[in-house]
């Protein structure tokens, strides 16, 4: 995706450098173009497969996995830029979920191709005790987003595994 991370100690968790967001500026959207879904970490699609039927076979359970979403958008348009996007409702918000949308449904379809039971995906949206926005902002700009990725899953009576570290 071209997010630069930094990690400050050895073991902990990486954070993404803002100033240097891929589209810290909207006019870079024009141009932007996400990864290959399924071919970022070299996969082996057909041993992932023998991997999950095997797993099948012992009775256990089979899980796919998508990666981040609304972490990944702020890694993109760097954290403070996005949340000034949502509280003033900018359009270009909605496209660039949609383009992260439609690069996870591609990988989306090919764990519902592979029969796996749950799909998991990483957002990491939530605070100790509440939303990083307001209820009516995630209802407006993320619930939409978060159900059109989730509901053809759901669709398919695959589970979704929703998982963030807030």
């Amino acid at each position: 995706w071209g997010i630069i991370v930094d990690t400050a100690q050895e073991g902990l968790g990486s954070r993404p450098l803002h100033d240097e967001a891929p589209l810290r500026d909207w006019k870079a959207l024009d141009t932007f173009k996400p990864p290959d879904p399924l071919h970022t970490q070299g996969e082996d699609w057909d041993a992932i497969k023998r991997e999950m039927d095997e797993r099948k076979k012992r009775g256990a359970l089979t899980q796919g996995h998508c990666g981040s979403l609304f972490d990944l958008v702020y890694g993109l348009r760097g954290f403070e830029k996005l949340m000034v996007d949502i509280a003033t409702d900018d359009p270009r918000l909605t496209r660039l979920l949609d383009i992260v949308a439609e690069n996870k449904m591609e990988l989306v379809e090919k764990w519902l191709s592979i029969g796996v039971d749950t799909i998991e995906f990483h957002s990491d949206i939530g605070m100790q005790d509440r939303l990083m926005i307001s209820q009516e902002k995630f209802r407006q700009h993320i619930m939409p987003w978060f159900k059109k990725l989730f509901l053809p899953i759901r669709e398919t009576e695959t589970h979704v595994l929703l998982c963030s570290d807030g």
